[in-house]
């Protein structure tokens, strides 16, 4: 089994609002951010960790913000959930993994303005 998982989905919830989702659904599920970039306000990729004890209340959080998972993601947590491990060594073991969310939404691109760098 690897110990590394890709979830991709999309929303057409306001951007702000499903970001703080995000973070709480990780730490629900007893887990943490460990780096995330936005890009633009088209998309958000976040690296997070969390034990593999809590992939089942990571999903139904995921589900509560009603975020639309793809096809492949849906079936990650399946398979997932279907594994049958030893509880002793699941207790110890955490799963990384991408979550990334594409925004849909008519708004233009969102502008950051990069400040000059003396010199």
């Amino acid at each position: 089994m690897s110990n590394f998982i890709r979830i991709n989905g999309f929303t057409r919830k306001e951007r702000n609002l499903i970001i703080g989702s995000l973070g709480e659904a990780i730490g629900a599920a007893g887990g943490w951010i460990l780096d995330s970039k936005m890009y633009s306000n088209k998309s958000i990729a976040i690296i997070f960790e969390l034990p593999l004890l809590s992939l089942k209340t990571f999903y139904d959080e995921l589900n509560a913000i009603e975020l639309k998972l793809t096809e492949e993601s849906e079936k990650i947590f399946k398979e997932l959930s279907s594994i049958s491990l030893d509880v002793k060594n699941q207790s110890t073991l955490n799963l990384t993994g991408t979550l990334q969310i594409t925004f849909i939404h008519n708004e233009p691109d969102l502008r950051i303005e990069i400040p000059a760098i003396p010199g």
